[in-house]
């Protein structure tokens, strides 16, 4: 169902402001993911829609200051 689809899409955008706010280069994330720069530079220009699992991983991240905050614990 192409709304469904839709629905559950992140935007450019917000995966750029993700990315900044975890504390992630585009080389860092990229890493992270097993993807190229290349396709981090993509997602963030909009060029390619950002796929539905790498939307999922990324909300699952912690920001560098949380990671931080529990290695310290």
């Amino acid at each position: 169902n192409k709304y469904w689809i839709g629905c559950n899409q992140m935007d450019a955008t917000e995966f750029k402001q993700k990315r900044i706010f975890l504390g992630y280069t585009q080389q860092s994330l990229a890493n992270k993911l097993g993807l190229a720069v290349r396709t981090i530079r993509y997602y963030e220009s909009g060029q390619v829609p950002i796929n539905k699992t790498v939307k999922l991983l990324l909300t699952t991240f912690k920001s560098e200051e949380q990671r931080d905050d529990n290695r310290a614990m």
